[in-house]
């Protein structure tokens, strides 16, 4: 117990422990630093605390067995923990550092009784392989793979702040411009990856994130898969991958996707961004994957009435259950957001049921919906039999 990491780490340890108090500890150290200036001989944080009756031999011991077990487990290859980001399914994210030098990333670690498990391990070196070779702004990289004393391990550039998720759960709901545009940039990030041959399967709040200056990036391609005619690769130990709040029904179903199924999940990520909640209400995950398949969600202007009908209208494209209904491309649907936001429809015409009342312009100033041609003329005849009928009770 030399290094200073090493003493900041015991007292951490004891006032975890709630054996001292930091003004005990603080004496301590400052007593230490004394004893160095004067040239007295060198006495470990152990040894005084244990002089000053502060601990006995017993905590000492126990302390710097904790000591030890943590030194191992905060030195990961090439990288330290400094402290964790996040946990998900898939392992626990730290922040991490090369010692000696300014690099820093975010290091994901699979759990070990998953890396005993080949579809595990294998989705997680696929995310590796798929994160190092994707160079996009609005993507999050990942920078080096490895493994360490039987510890998989992922680095990927550090993203400080916080996911979509997160936003929601404090906000409860963002503005439709900025949801908007958060959206915008996504589909940059799946256009990139779809002419790649790549759909993400799993595009949901909690996989989007936002460094420091609000630029969102797309993370987690560990689903990720070529976009080939095979619907095997759905299918994980029996069960259909993906997050089933966002998921499309095609994907829900077992069968094959291609980026159409992104459209559908950013579709709904949006859904739950401006109206502060998920498309579907359903408790289990059967059931949400059931509603994906048989169910329309409410029109999210019910919940928000603040929602334009044009984008209303863009969100329930992006969600009709028919995938040939939605946006053919990434491209496409950024398109169609871009047009949102200058208060214009989306150009896509989706589902035919929407029953939205269409406007060119936002919320706030809307144009008269025009009636169909053949309605004009019946109105007419309408109109003369009326009279006719009129004049003759008059006249009768």
């Amino acid at each position: 117990m030399n290094s200073p990491s090493d003493h900041l780490l015991f007292g951490k340890l004891l006032l975890e422990k709630r054996l001292i108090s930091a003004e005990q500890l603080d004496q301590c150290l400052r007593l230490q630093v004394a004893q160095a200036e004067t040239g007295e001989p060198h006495r470990t944080l152990g040894d005084l605390l244990m002089e000053l009756g502060l601990i006995d031999r017993e905590q000492l011991e126990a302390t710097l067995s904790e000591q030890r077990r943590r030194l191992v487990l905060t030195t990961i290859g090439p990288y330290v923990l400094v402290d964790r980001l996040g946990q998900g399914g898939m392992g626990t994210v730290y922040r991490a550092q090369v010692p000696n030098t300014a690099t820093r990333v975010a290091l994901k670690l699979l759990p070990k009784h998953l890396a005993g498990d080949p579809n595990y391990l294998s989705r997680f070196r696929r995310e590796a392989q798929i994160g190092v070779g994707m160079v996009h702004p609005h993507i999050v990289r990942a920078v080096d793979f490895g493994e360490y004393k039987g510890t998989y391990y992922l680095a990927m550039e550090i993203v400080e702040g916080g996911t979509l998720d997160q936003r929601l759960e404090d906000l409860g709901a963002l503005s439709e411009r900025s949801a908007l545009n958060i959206a915008r940039d996504l589909l940059d990030a799946l256009e990139y990856a779809h002419r790649r041959g790549l759909v993400h399967r799993d595009v949901k709040p909690s996989n989007i994130l936002f460094d420091l200056q609000g630029v969102a990036k797309l993370s987690d391609f560990g689903l990720s898969k070529a976009s080939a005619p095979d619907p095997s690769f759905m299918l994980e130990h029996g069960r259909t991958v993906g997050t089933p709040h966002y998921m499309a029904p095609e994907q829900a179903k077992g069968q094959e996707v291609d980026g159409r199924a992104d459209l559908y999940a950013l579709g709904a990520t949006l859904y739950h961004a401006v109206t502060g909640r998920p498309p579907f209400s359903a408790s289990s995950a059967h059931g949400q994957m059931e509603a994906q398949v048989t169910q329309d969600a409410p029109p999210p202007e019910s919940i928000n009435p603040d929602i334009s009908p044009a984008c209303s209208r863009l969100i329930r494209t992006f969600m009709a259950k028919d995938r040939g209904l939605r946006p053919p491309s990434a491209l496409a649907a950024r398109a169609d957001v871009e047009r949102v936001l200058r208060g214009e429809q989306p150009a896509t015409p989706g589902p035919r049921n929407l029953g939205i009342k269409r406007s060119t312009t936002v919320r706030g100033n809307q144009a008269r919906t025009p009636l169909p041609a053949w309605l004009v003329p019946a109105l007419a005849v309408l109109v003369v039999l009326l009279a006719a009928t009129v004049i003759w009770l008059l006249v009768r």
